[in-house]
């Protein structure tokens, strides 16, 4: 079962668009299963997939944005 996709705060968006303009590396805290991981990436783009958005990072992994 997946849960509701939440969208996120225009800030939050706007941020992780101009990141992913500039090929900017940034470090991420998300929710993955039931613990936080921590990444340093490159934000490649901003895709949106059956309502959902998700960040794509340098090694192509792709995190919804309301797990940031």
């Amino acid at each position: 079962m997946t849960d509701n996709y939440i969208p996120v705060s225009c800030d939050l968006y706007d941020k992780l668009t101009e990141a992913a303009v500039l090929k900017n590396e940034v470090l991420l805290d998300y929710k993955a299963d039931a613990e936080i991981k921590q990444i340093k990436t490159a934000v490649i783009n901003i895709v949106t997939k059956d309502k959902e958005e998700f960040l794509i990072t340098s090694d192509e992994e792709s995190i919804r944005l309301d797990k940031i």
